[in-house]
């Protein structure tokens, strides 16, 4: 069961991928996912400040001669240009917002990133991205978690998506977002909305659940969906909810999820697996 749009029934997602130390470690959990059938790897400029795009890039020019692999990236959240400039900052960075918001020096809103989604923005935005990962196209950019407020304007980003495709930087253009703002874009702006990334809701009411089934690229945030019962069972059994639930929402499409530890994938894929052979079955 492999998704057309993204290629894998199994994405993986590289917003930790910082909290690894070493690059070798890192590329070793990226070839973990490859290995394991994973096709599809997500990634923004803001997780680790530009660090996860960097290291992608490794990961993605050695496998980059398999037509099969899909790189999606973000732009709306925007990195700290300093960190992103100067990545040895990068830990005395994430050192410094936890001091400060423990201590109530800053609040919590106050590390918040930046948001820009102008026309402007994104061009610049995926020329950099480009760099980062070293690679010559992008197969996905996607809007970063955009509120439905600041969609109303998006239309004027359609100009500036068409000069990147004829320019041969982009293939597909869609939103990685909460539901309330993918079903927005879907409804209002459907041509911007071509690979839909939406986060699974803790609240999922049956029409919700339709609509996901029916009209959501991948999906993530599943294992947010039980975090009540997390201390009381096993791991295992953990696992086995979270994936029986994750298949029912999205029976079709790219599942995505994101581990720092190589034997959490190698588990998820094969819960993944069973699960979509379960439900085949029956």
């Amino acid at each position: 069961m492999i998704p057309k749009k993204l290629n894998s029934r199994i994405g993986f997602g590289t917003a930790s991928l910082h909290h690894i130390n070493s690059l070798s470690s890192k590329l070793n959990l990226l070839d973990t996912a490859y290995d394991a059938g994973i096709r599809y790897f997500d990634t923004a400029p803001l997780y680790g400040h530009g660090n996860a795009e960097r290291t992608l890039g490794h990961f993605a020019r050695k496998h980059r001669s398999q037509a099969s692999l899909v790189i999606a990236t973000k732009v709306g959240l925007t990195p700290n240009p300093l960190v992103s400039k100067f990545p040895k900052l990068l830990f005395p960075y994430i050192a410094l917002r936890k001091a400060t918001t423990a201590t109530h020096i800053a609040s919590s809103a106050f590390w918040q990133p930046k948001r820009n989604y102008s026309p402007s923005y994104l061009i610049q935005r995926v020329e950099l991205s480009l760099r980062a990962l070293g690679l010559d196209y992008l197969d996905v950019v996607l809007l970063h978690e955009p509120t439905v407020l600041e969609l109303q304007t998006i239309d004027s980003l359609i100009e500036a998506i068409l000069s990147l495709k004829q320019r041969g930087l982009i293939k597909s253009f869609g939103i990685s977002a909460q539901l309330s703002s993918a079903q927005w874009l879907q409804s209002n702006s459907p041509e911007l909305a071509e690979i839909i990334q939406v986060e699974i809701p803790l609240q999922l009411t049956e029409a919700n659940k339709n609509w996901i089934s029916v009209n959501a690229t991948a999906t993530f945030g599943h294992f947010r969906l039980q975090p009540a019962v997390q201390s009381v069972i096993t791991s295992e059994d953990r696992l086995k909810r979270v994936v029986k639930q994750a298949v029912e929402i999205n029976p079709t499409g790219t599942i995505l999820f994101s581990s720092t530890k190589n034997s959490h994938i190698n588990s998820f894929v094969s819960a993944i697996n069973e699960a979509d052979t379960t439900s085949t079955g029956s």
